[in-house]
């Protein structure tokens, strides 16, 4: 009996066609947050105090926020359904606080290196330049694989022995493909509007929209 073998670019247009509407859906919601930045006067006030709550803390901010919003709240989440094993809540909760902490700060760090290299212009050359480089090299080349590194090693309890033997670069490189073509059709409209806030106000943007995105990195990467 053969075994039919799926073609390398069916998985991601599946998860491209799966997140299209939630895609779509974080994307409006990030549209109408920037929307009521520049056309309602009221909301300004409660715009700047979370400004100056980023920019008097810093990468506590940051890495509190990538807690909360990538790490706890989804956490809570898949805990609720049943998708994380009571035996091991508490190492789990550890390892995702760890985890969205330093993927708090080093996104926050990384959208000032952005500034540094592109200034805090909006217009359509300076947008251009962020996103390209935010989701044609950050994306890909850093953060989609380190992220799917660690939520294999979290789907296998934490063992290195049990991720080093079933571990094989083809499936490696298949499930970062399936999860960039995912990320594509979330962030890239997401993050042209997140660079078109101010810098104090990205980073804060960008925990709204991964809050959602960590759910969908997670549904993605369990193999259960």
């Amino acid at each position: 009996m053969s075994i039919a073998v799926v073609p390398w670019w069916v998985p991601l247009l599946l998860a491209t066609r799966r997140n299209l509407v939630p895609g779509l859906v974080l994307q409006a919601v990030a549209l109408a947050l920037v929307g009521a930045y520049y056309l309602l006067p009221a909301t300004r006030a409660t715009f700047d105090a979370v400004a100056h709550a980023k920019q008097s803390g810093g990468y506590w901010f940051s890495a509190t926020a990538g807690i909360i919003a990538g790490g706890l709240i989804p956490w809570l989440v898949q805990a609720g359904r049943g998708q994380v094993e009571r035996s091991r809540w508490l190492s789990d909760l550890s390892f995702i606080i760890v985890l969205w902490a330093w993927r708090g700060a080093e996104v926050d760090l990384f959208y000032r290196f952005q500034e540094v290299w592109f200034g805090d212009g909006h217009d359509v050359a300076t947008l251009a330049c962020k996103v390209a480089v935010d989701q044609l090299l950050y994306s890909p080349l850093w953060a989609c694989p380190w992220l799917v590194l660690a939520y294999r090693y979290r789907e296998y309890g934490f063992s290195g022995t049990r991720l080093c033997q079933t571990f094989t670069w083809s499936g490696y490189l298949r499930e970062i493909m399936t999860v960039q073509a995912s990320a594509w059709t979330v962030w890239v409209p997401a993050v042209t509007i997140v660079y078109s806030l101010p810098s104090a106000l990205q980073f804060p943007l960008f925990a709204v929209v991964v809050c959602f995105w960590s759910l969908l990195l997670a549904t993605l990467t369990t193999k259960r």
